[in-house]
């Protein structure tokens, strides 16, 4: 089995050019080459400025990650947001990604805390 690290990506408040500068500086850094999967959370509150030309999020999105080698899931519901996914960290998981779904699982128990009544 082959072990990688996945990037959980969100954000709150900020316009598409400043999510693209955030995203270059992940790829001048290697980051972006060095994750097996990448999952785009909730991009909250991004629209672009009114009256000024810009990329959309989804164009940005395309830019960074249409030619990747790992899957890329979108829309998981964790972040900035009220309702939301709770994530462990350094636990295995497996991302799957096809056309239509993509599923991130948890493959090893994410506590190994034994509870016990006195």
């Amino acid at each position: 089995m082959q072990i990688a690290r996945q990037a959980f990506l969100e954000e709150t408040g900020e316009p598409p050019y400043r999510v693209d500068a955030m995203f270059a500086q992940l790829r001048l850094a290697g980051v972006l080459d060095n994750v097996g999967g990448i999952v785009l959370g909730e991009f909250s509150d991004c629209q672009p400025p009114a009256n000024q030309p810009s990329l959309t999020l989804d164009e940005v999105f395309t830019d960074y990650f249409n030619h990747v080698p790992y899957p890329v899931a979108t829309g998981l519901k964790y972040g900035h947001i009220p309702v939301k996914t709770s994530i462990p960290f350094g636990v295995l998981a497996r991302l799957v990604v096809t056309e239509s779904d993509a599923h991130l699982r948890m493959i090893e128990s994410t506590t190994n805390a034994d509870f016990t009544a006195s």
